[in-house]
């Protein structure tokens, strides 16, 4: 498996939602042993034909990432791209917990 299959893979876990590039980091570390260049694995997936969508907001007042795999590239307003929550990630949550729910509420 290559970095972009991994980061397709994981996106697709979490159908849909927003994933903050610190967890996707983590998670390569975990599941790979080794950090991975998320906007450049992203930018190899939409060659492919897949809508990998990146948002830029601020958090703790510093500036994060986050990604989102489209399922369906016309889902509501026919971008690939639906509204983004308004987040506020916990470090300690874990993309491996699989939860159905994005990580912020």
């Amino acid at each position: 498996m290559n970095d972009a299959d991994f980061l397709l893979g994981l996106l697709r876990r979490w159908s849909g939602t927003w994933v903050a590039h610190s967890e996707i980091l983590e998670q390569a570390q975990l599941q790979l042993g080794h950090g991975l260049t998320v906007h450049s694995r992203a930018s190899d997936l939409r060659r492919r034909g897949h809508v990998v969508a990146c948002r830029v907001e601020s958090v703790g007042g510093r500036k994060q990432s986050f990604y989102r795999l489209s399922l369906d590239a016309a889902d509501g307003n026919g971008s690939g791209v639906g509204p983004m929550p308004s987040p506020s990630v916990a470090p300690s949550e874990r993309l491996f917990e699989m939860r159905k729910e994005p990580a912020w509420h």
